[in-house]
């Protein structure tokens, strides 16, 4: 713990001069493969008073995420931040606690960097930076609320289909997805609906706070509608109904998001009939609802939006 002070300005300085000094990479490699190691303390007093030290160390990781031009480092990177956030196994006494690195990283400006950095990575680092941002939401609501005012939902929510991210985005030379799987695309929506659920959640807890987020975009919004769109249009009914469950939730904690002018009222209100009027003309004609439990409970979630909807009328206008 003693040596932090002194580790953070040597692993800021490699940072910034990995591009003009080549040496620098593997001394800076082996740096952060120390710096995962538990931190120790002299006495168990010592984790307190340099509570401040270890905050820093928090925020000068995130900040090498963005400084740092390679993808393994980074990898490395969020390996480190993780190490620290989590126990593999049984720590000795001597160590830093894991209830005082969630104090400290909650108090840094970890959980801010890595929202707004969620916009930035390429395909191929979004999967590992997605679990690191699951991994900070579920430690506070206080990380929570710093990633939803960075406009963390809007970025999971218009990352959500790359491929429709990029015919938005089409000069994002950075985001192009060559090593993107569909097994990546998988694992990203499940952890990305499973990171709104939970900070949709920590507003719902806090109604008093609700009004000082950023309600989501309209480009978001789209997103969302197109993401819906498909999941019904493939039969995908578990994506399906857990989209729909986030949007009423949505409804719930933002009343004055833009929901006409996005069309998803129009598709709502149209999948709300389909079993009963059908869906011709429409970009739903050849969709059809067998009976089961998932379309069952599809039509309670519709059910329930439009009760969201009616209830904020006024205000979605």
């Amino acid at each position: 713990m003693k040596d932090l002070q002194h580790v953070i300005p040597v692993m800021e300085h490699f940072s910034k001069h990995l591009d003009e000094i080549t040496e620098y990479l593997e001394v800076f490699r082996s740096l952060l493969h120390l710096c995962s190691s538990p931190i120790k303390l002299e006495k168990s007093s010592e984790g307190l008073f340099k509570l401040k030290e270890l905050q820093e160390f928090f925020t000068v990781l995130g900040y090498m995420i963005i400084c740092v031009n390679n993808d393994n480092l980074r990898f490395l990177l969020i390996d480190v931040i993780r190490h620290h956030l989590t126990r593999d196994g049984p720590v000795d006494a001597e160590y830093v606690k894991l209830n005082l690195c969630h104090l400290a990283m909650e108090c840094s400006l970890l959980a801010q960097i890595v929202g707004e950095v969620l916009e930035l990575v390429s395909w191929n680092l979004y999967p590992c930076l997605l679990e690191l941002a699951f991994l900070i939401t579920t430690t506070s609501n206080r990380c929570c609320y710093q990633m939803i005012c960075v406009g963390t939902i809007d970025t999971l929510l218009t990352r959500m289909d790359p491929d429709y991210y990029l015919q938005l985005n089409p000069g994002a030379d950075i985001l192009q997805k060559e090593n993107f799987t569909e097994k990546d695309e998988m694992y990203s929506f499940s952890t990305a609906l499973n990171i709104l659920w939970i900070l949709l959640k920590s507003i719902d807890n806090k109604n008093d706070l609700s009004h000082t987020f950023p309600a989501p975009s309209l480009q978001s919004l789209r997103s969302l509608r197109h993401q819906l769109r498909k999941e019904t249009y493939q039969r995908n009914a578990h994506r399906r109904n857990d989209l729909l469950g986030v949007l009423i939730l949505m409804l719930k904690v933002f009343p004055k998001m833009p929901l006409v002018p996005s069309g998803l009222v129009e598709d709502l209100a149209l999948l709300s009939v389909a079993s009963e009027i059908g869906t011709e003309n429409s970009w739903a004609v050849n969709v059809t609802f067998e009976i089961n439990q998932e379309n069952l409970d599809f039509k309670k979630l519709l059910l329930i939006s439009h009760c969201f909807t009616i209830k904020y009328r006024p205000i979605a206008e």
